[in-house]
């Protein structure tokens, strides 16, 4: 149990014990009978409560020795009060004088207290009515808290096991350890002896702190003034136990023995907190579930006196990890140096963490780049630092000239690296903003560690331990990630890029050196990808600004608040795709971290990262209601209820999971709850459509072609300049001049003076005039052209840029907002796939141009995390699409799961709950193999009165999300990010194939499509009804054809008949239509069936305008559409065509597969065809690869 891994299984001993549970609640059940120890456990549920107090009598506090004084810092005020001469004993240093003279003080007041401090606890001991006889044989120490264990009453440890009193004081005295009525005298009678009535034990702060409430009944005033002395005591801990008294183990009857409270509690030994809980859990595990304990402090407590005498006290506990709230994180700085510097510079520090930081900057005198084993880094420096990275150390060799030198293993390995991967050296060129002061960056690792070693304070026993631990291990501190995924903002944190997009240059920010925050592990075809989060690296900047924040009235910042903001600064650096937060793990008393977005594949993570995590089969499920007579087993399962508590921010994503394949909508992310209703659709609202600012993609395209003309327009008027108009003249007068002109036009000469003309309607029908413009001849971005107006100009380059010009760019033209590819491009340097500049090349952005470090530019960072988070939207889509894998991004879920149960431990939170039983409906069911949501426990209380024990568990949600293969989703990255639908690349499609693509008008129908389609289509010699329509029109023979191909025979009412005319379309006069009780031969359907799919393959590639390159199986995927669905364009197969002439085959072959699968009446009449063309459509598919097909468009020229 990590406790910062979500969807972690149960330990298997909780496993064995709900199996051993269950199987025991079916036992009886058909021929088999109960045996007696089974019985005994199922009529004896009775449970048992302790409760023993951590409060011990002062001892006396020995005196230290010099040493010890000077080690502990006891005398030192900031004075040296050391001389450097050796003394035995001493190692090399005594006291001064006036050292010796503090020392002997230091003594003096030791004594003094110890005196006092033993007076006090006499006096408590007599004020509460203890005889002095009586408090000599308590002595010091804890023997009190020993003879005064609540247990059945009052019990006393003795032997290693609690003695329960008995029989009645017939004393006068007030104090016995042996009668379990007449404790505190006879005033009123022989009163029963105190005990614990109840005690509840409930998380809160989401789980990561527990509370425990008890209730104890006191009959007198000493009774009450005893426990008052031992239990109520702000500050101290305690430690609650509680369990079944019986239980099995398989087949065996067991009963809990000694606990913790017997074997160590009271141990002289002196345990440490931590130790106390790993014991707890040693407990559990021993007694299989049925123990449990609690160890805390006393944060609160109350009492009322009742009219009869007694008591009624309520203590709280509070686990110890909520001292977190109260630590201050800005504590002054006390350590003289963190660094070994010693060149007497000081550096005005506000805390410990600030000086730490200040010595690690003040020590930097060699420039370094990557120094402490990864530790540390500084950004500038390794944006390429010339200087190796390690000392040149070795052993020495005599070379061939006889000359002796030092051999450096390490650095031959580096120069070897350096020759096979030269862009280790690269350096990125704009680094406008980046200083020496901000470049100094540190892991999320190391920070915590010194803050465990320099802020937490410790506890000392008989040894020192934190009061706090930290949970700072590297390889279990794990958070989701996503691919391409990097710091958006350097002023807070950096994480070493893994940017597999091979048109992205590497640079040495990749470094071997500097430590990987991405894990990327293979599982067969899928990607375990998450991020290691103590792989961060922090700006110091960025740090000393949390120490300098969010400060109280006395200018202190709790150790919880600082975390919260460092997590907060990471979760907005990474593009908020990552809901990191720190936690109270109290099972080991540490902060831990949780990120609330689950990592893809998170069971198969767990999996690998952790021993001894349960395989799906060994899970065992709770059974809800009844007998499974399968397994033989019944449930101990009391009640359960399920609850949902969506709030307004869920509202729009619940809505838009309701809609038909409801995913996302432009501004909403519902994938969350889209398998929850999947096959599912509200008849009120079948489609959420964006609000009205936002326009349906056809809109959006229309609109953005008008935009386009008319900023175009804009932009090209401006860059032409003033325009030279003559005044209006009329078309008689124009004469030789016109003519003059336009000859001039015609003549290949590039003077800037020559004039164009160009007509323009008057106001009056028959009068015209001519305006005169300069006409020019160059070239902008990429277009060149001879002798044009400002009109033309503007309307062949529109024509030119939505044509042959489509893919090139000017740099002032990318939208880095919008696509994330050309950010990381400007980013980093590469190139951008398909695209070119405006000379023709490829369009790249040299290394020295890259902006990744360029810091002045906050724009730059806003642009790329907007395109970022666009990216991850789209891709989300896909993979739901694809998989059926929801998105990660929702965090937790306010679905919640409540079970009660007979008492069970070593459940904990973020823990996954198994739940299988036929009367849940299935999305409740949530076993290891399936389920729509994944119920994560959140909540783990207990009740323990009356001798009986319960368990409540409460749960929230989260998506369960699958691996993915990254390279399938992104298909070569990015190319398929635009792509609007998914693809279901199963069985044997892929887009990795190397089919190559020619000419569309080149190709015709296959033999195999062909023998495919007779196939789909089925002989049918005697004309029959049309399945797909209530009517039975059109009628149909042969393979699947609803006319007569010309030149065809057939016999109707026993007349032989040949198809006159040309057409292979059906004809207005109804000449060609087949009719009922019409017949063919197999030749005849043979013959018209060749020249009717010619036909289709030649129609719809020329009346689609499908002018491309297409594989053979592309054309013979649309042709088995076609056949099916018309050769003919409809607005139907508009969003199919579209895709084809854009060149998106990948995005094509899932729409072909969405087109037109049904009808209003039967909407999947043809599903199982649409997905037989997409199998042939995706096999040996090359996806959206570049293909040097550029179709010529004629560019036209306004003319007279």
């Amino acid at each position: 149990m990590t406790g910062n891994l979500l969807g972690e299984q149960f330990e298997n001993y909780v496993f064995d014990q709900i199996r051993d549970r269950q199987e025991l609640n079916a036992s009886g059940f058909g021929t088999s009978l109960k045996t007696p120890d089974q019985i005994q456990v199922l009529n004896n549920k009775n449970s048992f409560l302790k409760l023993a107090s951590g409060v011990d009598f002062f001892g006396v506090t020995p005196i230290p020795t010099q040493q010890e004084a000077i080690d502990q810092g006891l005398i030192n005020e900031n004075e040296d009060f050391t001389e450097n001469f050796s003394i035995p004993g001493l190692r090399g240093s005594t006291l001064s004088e006036i050292g010796i003279g503090k020392y002997k003080l230091l003594e003096e007041q030791i004594i003094e207290n110890n005196k006092i401090q033993s007076a006090k606890g006499n006096e408590k001991l007599k004020n509460l009515g203890f005889s002095p006889k009586q408090i000599n044989s308590l002595g010091l120490g804890s023997t009190l808290a020993k003879k005064s264990i609540l247990f059945g009453g009052l019990g006393e440890l003795k032997g290693g096991s609690i003695t329960k009193r008995s029989g009645i004081n017939t004393s006068t005295n007030l104090w016995d350890t042996t009668s379990a009525y007449g404790l505190g005298g006879s005033q009123f009678g022989k009163q029963p002896m105190p005990g614990i009535t109840s005690a509840t034990v409930d998380c809160i702060n989401r789980g990561s702190i527990r509370s425990a409430n008890i209730t104890i009944k006191a009959y007198n005033t000493f009774q009450f003034q005893l426990l008052e002395l031992l239990y109520l005591r702000l500050g101290f801990t305690m430690m609650l136990e509680w369990g079944h008294s019986k239980y099995v183990d398989g087949d065996v009857l067991n009963t809990v023995g000694s606990t913790l409270i017997e074997d160590m509690f009271f141990d002289d030994k002196g345990y440490s907190q931590l130790e106390v809980l790993k014991t707890i859990e040693e407990y559990r595990k021993k007694y299989s579930g049925n123990y449990d304990g609690f160890f805390g402090r006393v944060t609160n407590f109350s009492w009322d006196f009742n009219p009869d005498g007694t008591y009624n006290i309520n203590l709280k506990l509070v686990t110890l990890g909520d001292i977190i709230e109260s630590l201050q994180i800005n504590i002054p700085t006390q350590i003289l140096s963190f660094s070994n510097n010693t060149d007497g510079d000081s550096v005005n520090s506000n805390s410990t963490l600030e000086k730490w930081l200040d010595d690690e900057v003040k020590a930097d005198v060699k420039n370094r780049a990557v120094w402490a084993n990864g530790k540390y880094i500084n950004l500038k420096n390794l944006n390429y630092n010339p200087a190796v990275p390690f000392k040149y150390k070795g052993k020495t060799t005599v070379n061939q000239n006889h000359q002796r030198v030092r051999v450096n293993a390490e650095k031959e390995a580096y120069d070897k690296l350096l020759k096979e991967e030269p862009w280790r050296t690269s350096k990125l060129g704009i680094t406008e903003g980046l200083t020496n002061e901000n470049s100094y960056f540190v892991t999320f690792q190391t920070l915590l560690e010194k803050i465990f070693d320099n802020v937490i304070p410790r506890v000392e026993n008989k040894s020192s331990t934190p009061i706090l631990g930290m949970g700072f291990d590297e390889k279990l501190n794990i958070v989701s990630a996503q691919p391409n995924q990097i710091s958006f903002d350097l002023s807070v944190c950096f994480v070493k890029p893994m940017i597999y997009l091979p048109s992205i240059n590497k640079s040495s920010l990749e470094s071997a050196y500097v430590k990987d925050f991405f894990v990327l592990e293979k599982d067969g075809d899928e990607d375990l990808f998450y991020g290691q989060l103590m792989n961060v690296y922090l700006n110091f900047d960025f740090v000393k600004k949390q120490l300098n924040r969010s400060t109280d009235k006395e200018g202190m910042i709790s150790l919880f608040k600082f975390l919260e903001s460092i997590c907060d600064g990471i979760n907005s650096s990474l593009g908020n795709v990552n809901k990191i937060e720190p936690i109270i793990n109290a099972e080991k008393n540490e902060i831990v971290f949780i990120d609330q977005n689950p990592i893809r594949g998170n069971a198969k993570v767990i999996q690998k990262l952790l021993d001894l995590v349960p395989d799906p089969t060994d899970v065992v499920p709770f059974q809800i209601y009844g007998i499974d007579s399968s397994k033989n087993q019944s449930n101990f399962v009391k009640s359960f209820k399920f609850d949902t508590k969506i709030d307004s921010k869920l509202a729009s994503m619940i809505t838009i999971g309701t809609t038909a394949g409801g995913s996302q909508s432009k501004v909403t992310d519902g994938t969350a709850f889209s398998n929850w209703n999947a096959g599912l659709i509200d008849r009120f609202q079948k489609k959420i459509i964006p609000p009205k600012k936002f326009l349906t993609p056809a809109q959006e395209e229309e609109a953005a072609e008008a935009n386009f003309d008319d900023q175009t327009r804009e932009i090209l008027a401006n860059w032409w300049g003033k325009t030279d108009v003559a005044e209006k003249t009329d078309r008689n007068n124009v004469g030789t001049k016109a003519r003059a002109a336009f000859r001039v036009l015609g003549q290949e000469e590039t003077n800037p003076d020559k004039l164009s003309w160009d007509i323009k309607s008057g106001r009056q029908g028959r009068k015209t005039h001519l305006s005169r413009f300069n006409t020019k001849s160059g070239e902008y971005k990429g277009y060149s052209f001879e002798f044009l107006n400002l009109i033309q100009f503007q309307a062949n380059y529109i024509q030119w840029k939505k044509t042959i010009g489509k893919n090139i760019l000017a740099s002032e033209d990318v939208n880095l907002s919008s696509s994330y590819q050309s950010w990381l491009t400007f980013a980093f340097g590469g190139n951008i796939v398909g695209k070119e500049n405006t000379d023709g090349e490829a369009f790249k952005v040299q290394q020295k141009e890259a902006m990744y470090l360029n810091l002045s530019n906050a724009n730059f960072y806003k642009q790329g995390k907007q395109a970022f988070k666009e990216y991850i939207r789209l891709r989300d889509q896909k993979i739901y699409r694809i998989t059926g894998s929801p998105s990660n991004q929702q965090g937790f879920i306010p679905v919640e799961l409540s079970l009660t149960l007979d008492g069970l431990s070593g459940i904990k939170i973020y823990q996954k709950i198994n739940i299988e039983q036929k009367f849940l409906p299935s999305e409740y069911q949530t076993s290891a193999l399936s389920g729509t949501l994944d119920f994560i426990i959140q909540k783990v209380n207990h009740k323990i009165a009356e001798e009986k024990w319960e368990t409540s568990l409460s749960t929230i949600s989260i998506p369960p999300t699958k691996t993915v293969n990254n390279e399938v989703i992104d298909d070569g990255l990015f190319t398929f990010l635009g792509i609007s639908n998914g693809v279901n690349l199963t069985g044997d499609r892929t887009i990795t194939g190397t089919a190559p693509r020619i000419l569309a008008t080149e190709l015709t129908p296959s033999s195999k499509v062909k023998e495919e389609l007779k196939s789909s289509e089925a002989l049918r010699l005697k004309a029959y009804d049309d399945p797909g329509s209530n009517s039975g029109l059109p009628i149909t023979i042969g393979y699947g054809q609803t006319f007569y191909a010309p030149g065809q025979q057939y016999t109707r009412n026993g007349e032989l008949k040949t198809q006159g005319g040309k057409s292979f379309d059906r004809l207005k006069s109804g000449t060609n239509l087949i009719q009922r009780g019409d017949t063919i031969t197999e030749q005849s359907a043979d013959s018209a069936f060749n020249q009717i799919a010619n036909n289709f393959g030649s129609v719809m590639i020329t009346a689609g305008k499908l002018i491309v390159p297409m594989t053979q199986n592309e054309y013979d995927a649309l042709l088995h559409f076609s056949y099916n669905a018309g050769k003919y364009p409809s607005s139907a197969k508009a969003p199919l065509y579209k895709l084809i002439r854009d060149k998106d085959y990948v995005s094509a072959g899932a729409q072909l597969e969405r087109t037109l699968v049904g009808n209003e009446d039967k909407p999947n009449l043809w599903l199982s065809r649409r997905q037989k063309e997409a199998d042939i459509w995706y096999t040996n598919n090359p996806g959206n690869t570049p293909n040097n097909y550029i179709p010529t468009f004629p560019i036209m020229v306004p003319t007279l």
